[in-house]
């Protein structure tokens, strides 16, 4: 996924949410080198469409979910939605919780529309000071 971001570029435009929703099973893998990789691919995957479809990933990451929007299928089967990055913070594997705050570090940092996802990124951001490795 990381080598298609990167070379299909400005031509994936309107695949980079599919893409990004396309990661959620490497995230939720129970191999640590596939979570590794799913993150490692998700800068490439936000940045290789239009620079404001970088906001729909990230919403399905965090699960949010308007309030002012529901759809009329909630209302007889009700679903749950799955916030990716308190998974991550939760993690076991040190190598994977530690590659998920540099990712977020560098979202924070390189992402065009950066401003825009301060407000969801942070707090995650924050929780990596109370990691129970030191390292991290």
């Amino acid at each position: 996924m990381q080598g298609l971001a990167k070379q299909g570029g400005d031509q994936l435009i309107h695949f980079c949410e599919f893409m990004g929703r396309a990661l959620f099973t490497a995230f939720v893998h129970k191999h640590a080198k596939v979570r590794v990789a799913g993150l490692n691919s998700l800068f490439d995957v936000m940045v290789c469409g239009q620079w404001k479809t970088s906001v729909e990933i990230l919403q399905h990451m965090v699960g949010f979910r308007d309030p002012n929007v529901v759809a009329i299928k909630e209302f007889y089967e009700p679903s749950a939605k799955v916030n990716y990055f308190a998974i991550f913070v939760q993690d076991r594997s040190t190598l994977v919780r530690e590659k998920f705050y540099k990712t977020i570090g560098d979202m924070l940092l390189r992402l065009p529309d950066k401003v825009d996802h301060e407000g969801r990124l942070f707090p995650y951001m924050i929780s990596g000071l109370y990691d129970a490795n030191d390292g991290i």
